[in-house]
């Protein structure tokens, strides 16, 4: 079956058995982000942020998301030098 751009949540509802709002709602009750949810779901992260706010469908803070939701830093996260180290004197 091929559905048009904006029928994604028919989409949804035939793929997960759900409504829509209740897959979304599942996804951000077990803490995953925004970014994850709407990749799952197949759909542009900013469709997710308009559908959540006209649903009242608030997503956890960064702080408590799932540690697979969460980004990763690079090197040592307290380095206070930054990236590329202290600064050289010239000689």
């Amino acid at each position: 079956m091929t559905y048009k751009k904006h029928q994604w949540q028919q989409r949804v509802r035939n793929e997960f058995q759900e409504p829509a709002k209740e897959v979304i709602i599942s996804f951000a009750k077990d803490r995953y982000s925004k970014r994850l949810t709407a990749a799952a779901i197949g759909i542009n992260i900013q469709t997710l942020i308009a559908y959540a706010r006209k649903n009242n469908i608030n997503f956890a803070n960064r702080k408590d998301l799932r540690d697979e939701c969460k980004a990763h830093t690079y090197g040592n996260c307290n380095n206070p030098w930054g990236r590329y180290g202290r600064e050289r004197k010239a000689a």
